[in-house]
């Protein structure tokens, strides 16, 4: 994803400054190759500094002898230089496609107002009609139903009048008599030390 590599390269360019300082020291312990402001201040705090340089320039000192471990003389490595990644830009995503509105919902017209029943109500009509007269007739043809348990002897007037006579007794409740209240006494009462001082 580009935008999950641009902040990876961004977060690593933030440590820059200090990988340089790391580069330069590893450098020297390298190549034999001194930075730029240790030279300078080197040629300015020694006096013999500039003749020293002199004859590394022209090649009569002993600092400018011809050797392959002789400082200054070492070429300095190319730094590398970042370059952007190659990447795809991502396809744009396609818009979502909106569903086509639904059709718009048609009702149904009201029924026509009608008078009176029609063909089929006045057919069912007269075949309940029939129906009911032929069922009428069949019924008036045949005989009573009669039960045989209501011809055999029975004695269920004379349990039923002996049910209801006992009923009758538990129901009519007669309570005993009250005694009459006594007369209030007439004595005189003798009152002690306790009644009068109340």
């Amino acid at each position: 994803d580009k935008e999950f590599v641009d902040g990876v390269v961004g977060r690593l360019l933030g440590f820059k400054p200090q990988v340089a300082q790391l580069l330069e020291s590893l450098e020297e312990l390298v190549y034999f190759t001194r930075r730029r402001g240790d030279d300078a201040e080197a040629s300015t705090s020694s006096p013999n500094a500039t003749g020293g340089a002199l004859g590394v320039a022209t090649g009569t000192g002993h600092a400018g002898s011809a050797g392959p471990g002789s400082m200054g003389t070492a070429a300095r490595p190319q730094a590398t230089v970042p370059r952007p990644f190659n990447l795809s830009e991502p396809r744009p995503k396609p818009l979502p496609v909106e569903d086509p509105p639904p059709p718009p919902q048609r009702s149904k017209p009201p029924p026509r107002p009608r008078e009176g029943p029609t063909k089929e109500e006045i057919a069912i009509a007269a075949a309940k009609e029939a129906n009911r007269r032929r069922a009428e007739a069949k019924l008036a043809r045949a005989s009573p139903f009669k039960l045989r348990t209501l011809e055999r002897p029975t004695t269920l007037d004379a349990i039923r009048k002996e049910i209801e006579d006992d009923l009758a007794r538990t129901l009519t409740f007669r309570p005993p008599r009250a005694n009459p209240v006594p007369p209030a006494p007439t004595a005189p009462v003798k009152l002690n030390t306790a009644a009068i001082l109340r």
